[in-house]
């Protein structure tokens, strides 16, 4: 009991509502006097004064019935103030969860609006270099609307891309594997900066053996 009383009085100043903090003081006023009574207890019993034991037991099994009951009572509000704890966190973690799956819901519709403005005019401009190069045209013009087209169908690809990423946040992802061509990938990444590397009389080139991969 004297164990008990020490943590008691640890758990005391643990505690922040002051409801609990009295209602555990209480309990520790009744474990105070559980320990003298059975101090008074074993005085008694040492003097063999039967008749002051049984009225000092007696009052130690009342107390201690008020006792029990208040532990009890203490018991099962400081559950159910820990149940409504848990319960407001809960809400408050089940707010939060929505939130957030609401703002990736409006940044991927937001994501999808762009991508869907941005390919309506690409794909205009890739209908008409596709219609160019089905007109006459000398080896240089040619060369030019392909390096425009397929220009075209890398940014297609990059807004593709970009959508992809915010539909990773979703869930609703799917990855594919596909084969690629990594020699087309140099071709066309040298005829898109062939122009810019130009304009700023940089001299691009690449060179790669016939067995590189």
């Amino acid at each position: 009991m004297f164990v008990a009383a020490r943590k008691t009085n640890k758990l005391i100043g643990a505690l922040q509502a002051d409801s609990e903090r009295e209602q555990w003081k209480l309990l520790k006023s009744f474990m105070e006097f559980f320990i003298l009574g059975y101090i008074v207890t074993a005085g008694v019993i040492l003097s063999e004064r039967t008749e002051s034991l049984v009225i000092v037991v007696g009052a130690v099994f009342l107390i201690g019935s008020f006792f029990v009951l208040k532990t009890v009572q203490t018991g099962h509000g400081s559950i159910t103030q820990l149940e409504e704890a848990v319960q407001v966190k809960t809400a408050a973690l089940d707010k939060s969860r929505r939130l957030a799956e609401e703002a990736m819901e409006s940044r991927t519709r937001f994501m999808a609006n762009v991508s869907h403005e941005i390919r309506t005019p690409m794909n205009a401009v890739i209908g008409l270099t596709t219609l160019l190069l089905e007109s006459d045209l000398d080896e240089k013009q040619r060369e030019d609307v392909m390096t425009l087209r397929e220009s075209g169908d890398i940014l297609l690809r990059v807004v593709t891309d970009v959508l992809d990423f915010a539909k990773m946040e979703t869930d609703s992802f799917r990855l594919e594997s596909e084969p690629v061509s990594l020699d087309g990938i140099i071709d066309t990444t040298m005829k898109m900066w062939s122009a810019p590397a130009e304009e700023k009389s940089i001299t691009l080139r690449c060179e790669r053996s016939d067995e590189w991969w």
